[in-house]
């Protein structure tokens, strides 16, 4: 062979071997298109998602915005009733009122009601006996009674009213039973006085209150004396009336 030649085929033969090999292998892309496998569809939206658990806040023990917070002493807990308190609110306030009807005669007698009656049933347990600390205020007539007790003064426990047409106020529990009245006094006083005193009464859970005044003929002595008690009533009262207010009740 010719030098000449053999210089030649030297190059071209190389050349030939290297188009030879790029025809029969894929590159760097190819190898990359073979080393990853393909994505399947929705592959991402196919993973299981593990749900989070709500986040729990802590209450404060002392928030007392949360009514049912049973740690909190200052709220009570929802639904607890307290007995003590809706006894006083039932009894406290409560009045005997005989207001007169036109101008009263020369003697202070005016015409009014013939009687007057309210009912209170008290709450709480009925096998619990209360001691409830009442103050009667008022303006009254006063009446004698026979038998029972008294304290000297208005405040009698038991016994009967006498016969004679004056009226007689009259406080009744039911349970346990007992009988108080509220004027009692001299007979035959054409005037009217001021009444202001405590008293203990005990009544059970679901013991009835039942407050009269009656007049017995449906007249009465006016107030003719002008009495006033600012702390119950403004100005001045044109008949008869008694007051309960409570004080203490255990």
């Amino acid at each position: 062979m010719e030098l000449g030649k053999f210089k030649l085929l030297l190059v071209v033969l190389p050349a030939l071997l290297a188009c030879n090999s790029s025809s029969n292998f894929g590159g760097d892309s190819a190898k990359k298109a073979q080393a990853s496998k393909p994505e399947k569809s929705g592959d991402s939206e196919s993973k299981t998602k593990v749900p989070k658990r709500p986040t729990q806040t802590s209450k404060d023990p002392n928030n007392s915005d949360d009514p049912k917070n049973p740690e909190d002493p200052s709220v009570p807990a929802v639904g607890d009733d307290d007995p003590i308190e809706e006894i006083r609110v039932a009894l406290d306030n409560l009045r005997w009122s005989l207001p007169c009807s036109g101008t009263a005669d020369l003697r202070g007698l005016c015409q009014g009601e013939r009687s007057v009656v309210d009912t209170k049933t008290l709450e709480g347990e009925p096998s619990t006996t209360y001691t409830i600390k009442l103050r009667f205020r008022g303006i009254v007539e006063l009446k004698p009674y026979s038998g029972g007790t008294n304290d000297g003064a208005f405040w009698q426990i038991g016994g009967s009213p006498s016969g004679d047409l004056w009226n007689v106020y009259k406080l009744q529990i039911s349970d346990p039973p007992q009988t108080y009245y509220l004027n009692r006094g001299l007979s035959n006083e054409f005037s009217v006085s001021q009444i202001d005193f405590q008293k203990d009464v005990e009544a059970k859970g679901n013991a009835t209150f039942t407050l009269s005044a009656d007049t017995r003929d449906g007249v009465q002595m006016s107030n003719d004396a002008k009495i006033s008690i600012p702390e119950i009533e403004p100005g001045i009262y044109n008949g008869q009336f008694i007051q309960i207010n409570v004080i203490d009740i255990k």
